[in-house]
Parts: C-alpha cells; structure tokens; sequence
C-alpha cells in the first residue's frame, strides 16, 4: 500500500512541478520523481504478482480435490499471465527512462500500460465463463466420518478432526436438451 501511495505522490508531484512534459535538457540531472515512480510501479506489479501466485499455490497444496487443484492451476496460470504483461511493461518503461532519458519513450509506455490494466482486468472477467463451465460440470461433496463440535462456536460444527476420514464423492453433471426442429408446425398429421 505504501509503495503504491509513494508511487501516485510522485508522479502527481512531478505533474504539478514540472508540468506534463519532463525537462528533456541532457545538462539537467533526471528529477529524483522520475525512477521512484517508475520503481514503485514495477515493484507494486511483481509484490501482486508473486504474492497472488504463491497464494494460489498455497491453496492449491492444501486442497484435496482433483478438480479444486485443476481449477486452482488454472487461476495460477491466469495470474501469472496476467500479471507478466503488466509487470514486463513496468520494466520496459523503467529502462526505457533511464536509458533513454532525453526522449519521451517511456511516456509512450505510460499511457499504453492504463490499456494493459484494462485488459488483463478483462480477461480475468472473462475467464470467469470458462471457469463457470468447469465448476458447473462437476460437483464434488466431502463427507466427514468423525466430526466434533467447540465450546467456542456454541456447539457449531468446526470441522473435520485431523483424524477424521474424508469420504470424496465426485459427479459430473450433463445436461442434454431436445428441442423441436419445427416448433411452428402442428404434431398432427392433417391431410
């Protein structure tokens, strides 16, 4: 979060002081609010990145369910792609700064990765009808042999014990529908 604010401090500090074109003057250092906002960007992109991937992963180790781990794989992957694109913007537009630094390259970058954003935003939206389908396919029930209740929930069920014995039941939904190829005609044969 910190990185994040410190990020949007300098770049509206760098608005405001110098106006929406940096000084392009080769003699004149590279203001200090320049590779602080770029460096926030891309560390902001990996922390998420990484973070949500090794979320994922977490969750993916502790489930038991082979279509809860194929469904956590594939939002590992969606993750992971969604988050490269932004983050390999981010370390294109840094270098780009620093290497390039009496040309507007990186401000080329700047407003192409808002689209980036978008995108992956959608896509993320849009993975949800594929992963629906997956979901919806398949339905899985866990049944637990031995389950104990806590003081501390008012006599509400937990959980399973560490010992218990799970008992994973597994279907798979299909849904077939006839139609009538015809549906204006009569289904009596008048002659």
């Amino acid at each position: 979060m910190m990185i994040s604010l410190t990020q949007f401090a300098m770049i509206s500090y760098g608005g405001i002081v110098y106006g929406l074109i940096p000084d392009l003057d080769v003699s004149h250092p590279m203001p200090f609010y320049i590779p602080v906002w770029l460096v926030g960007s891309l560390v902001c992109d990996v922390v998420i990145t990484v973070y949500m991937t090794l979320s994922l992963l977490q969750c993916n180790e502790k489930s038991g369910f082979k279509h809860t781990k194929s469904l956590f794989r594939k939002l590992i992957k969606l993750t992971i792609e969604t988050g490269l694109v932004t983050t390999t913007a981010a370390l294109i537009e840094l270098v780009l700064a620093i290497a390039f630094r009496v040309t507007t390259y990186h401000i080329a970058l700047f407003y192409i990765i808002s689209k980036l954003y978008a995108n992956c935003m959608l896509a993320t939206l849009n993975s949800r009808t594929m992963l629906n389908k997956s979901v919806d396919q398949h339905k899985t029930a866990a049944i637990y042999e031995d389950w104990r209740s806590s003081s501390h929930s008012g006599g509400m069920h937990t959980g399973p014990s560490r010992n218990a014995n799970v008992i994973q039941i597994h279907t798979k939904v299909e849904t077939v529908m006839e139609m009538d190829r015809y549906p204006d005609r009569k289904h009596s044969l008048d002659v």
